[in-house]
């Protein structure tokens, strides 16, 4: 099997199930907690914010009462440029992952599918950073 189309597998199951890639650390105080999380997306980021605290509470038998959020975008180029790399990476692996036609197009489908991949793997950093300030109420 080709090494290329196993990679393109490989990143187009990532982009198809929406592994989570959120690294959360959670920091437990006595009248506030706050979690801190980074991920590769904005809104995933944000969603395992809220996720972890709400988990964090739950366990204690409680529910999480948030205070503050802040998200910030932490990656070495340009917002926009990174966005607008990701969602054409996103676009050439799966036009390039296709590999059932003629050969000159089999060829230009894994060059695409090439392309797609090193696009999407430079703009996999953990570059949005979310913290959640909350604490934990009793239920009722």
């Amino acid at each position: 099997m080709n090494k290329r189309i196993v990679l393109s597998g490989i990143a187009m199951s990532f982009v198809a199930f929406g592994c989570s890639t959120a690294s959360v650390r959670m920091m437990p105080g006595e009248k506030m907690n706050r979690a801190l999380v980074r991920d590769i997306n904005r809104e995933d980021a944000e969603e395992a914010a809220v996720e972890a605290a709400q988990k964090y509470c739950k366990e204690k038998g409680s529910e999480a009462v948030f205070a503050s959020n802040a998200t910030k975008y932490t990656g070495d180029m340009d917002e926009s440029t990174r966005n607008m790399i990701r969602r054409g990476s996103t676009a050439a692996m799966m036009v390039g992952g296709v590999g059932m036609v003629p050969d000159q197009s089999r060829a230009l489908g894994g060059l695409l599918g090439t392309a797609g991949t090193v696009g999407y793997v430079a703009t996999s950093g953990k570059d949005y950073e979310v913290i959640v300030d909350f604490s934990c109420r009793p239920r009722g």
